[in-house]
């Protein structure tokens, strides 16, 4: 089940996410900005949704926060409208450096909280429930996620994980011959052995490298699960995204139907509801496992 309530904590039960209505105390910020939008969504979940003064264009969920006056986008932000908007904490990502000491120079308050690993997500929720009074909600949020995140899928009956090939970015209505893909270290590659799965990614590679149609053969993944958010906002289908990689068919994932397409928004978010990414990695490798066994199922997601 799932609401659009004003004040909710995402609570772990049999694999589904409950948002449930919370009664909580007074934050100590009335007039938060957020920077992006797992810091918006780690705001609702924490019940500060009412404190949230202003969030950037790509806070989406809940669907409240696009109520919320725009201040930019995550490297375009727009200074006279943070600034006008009068808020008393500005949170943000290590990205955003050189909007930090403008902030600085104009006696703004900022928080800055990082969110590349699993860890770091769940520490932003301990942290921001800290800064703005929220402690106990935060430790219990971040407490149900941290279990949540334990290994959730264990590999298949034969002990071996299947090597995944998972891709952030790339041109789209047209042969992939840049392909970025997420590497060893990433959130994408803790939830791929949470749920079951190796990535094919050497642990050297770069967080996010680019890979030549020749990388992607000699690598030869046994599933490419490809992320593009929001794909019908641009105008793209799931069938459209898959028809790309027809002439890879060399790809024993492409030839065998092993390519899967996740266009939720969430899967491009490291935010609270990155359990919502793990089930939908669970539920793909299973489905990759019977079609080995010759049962195929859809692989559109």
């Amino acid at each position: 089940m799932r609401t659009g309530a004003a004040a909710f904590i995402l609570t772990i039960i049999s694999a589904e996410i409950l948002l449930v209505p919370l009664h909580l105390p007074a934050s100590e910020y009335r007039r938060i900005i957020s920077l992006a939008p797992n810091i918006t969504e780690t705001l609702y979940a924490l019940g500060l949704g009412d404190e949230v003064a202003g969030v950037t264009r790509f806070c989406t969920w809940p669907p409240e926060a696009r109520e919320k006056p725009e201040v930019g986008g995550y490297f375009d932000s727009n200074l006279e409208a943070i600034v006008s908007l009068e808020p008393d904490l500005v949170i943000m990502l290590p990205a955003h450096e050189k909007l930090r000491s403008f902030l600085d120079e104009l006696g703004i308050e900022h928080l800055t909280v990082p969110n590349e690993t699993i860890s770091e997500i769940i520490e932003t929720i301990r942290v921001i429930g800290d800064r703005c009074g929220v402690e106990e909600r935060a430790a219990q949020l971040a407490d149900s996620l941290e279990s949540a995140s334990d290994p959730a899928c264990p590999a298949g009956g034969d002990g071996e994980r299947p090597g995944v090939l998972i891709v952030v970015d790339r041109q789209y209505g047209a042969v992939p011959v840049e392909v970025y893909a997420a590497g060893k270290g990433t959130w994408y590659d803790e939830l791929l052995h949470a749920a079951g799965g190796r990535n094919v990614l050497a642990a050297a590679s770069p967080a996010y490298p680019m890979l030549s149609p020749e990388s992607l053969v000699h690598m030869q993944p046994d599933i490419i699960i490809e992320i593009v958010p929001g794909a019908e906002e641009r105008g793209l289908s799931a069938d459209a995204i898959a028809s790309d990689w027809e002439s890879f068919d060399m790809l024993e994932a492409v030839g065998d139907g092993r390519l899967y397409i996740l266009t939720e928004r969430y899967a491009a978010i490291p935010g609270p509801r990155f359990v919502l990414l793990l089930e939908e990695l669970c539920g793909i490798l299973h489905d990759s496992g019977a079609k080995k066994k010759g049962r195929p199922e859809p692989s559109l997601h």
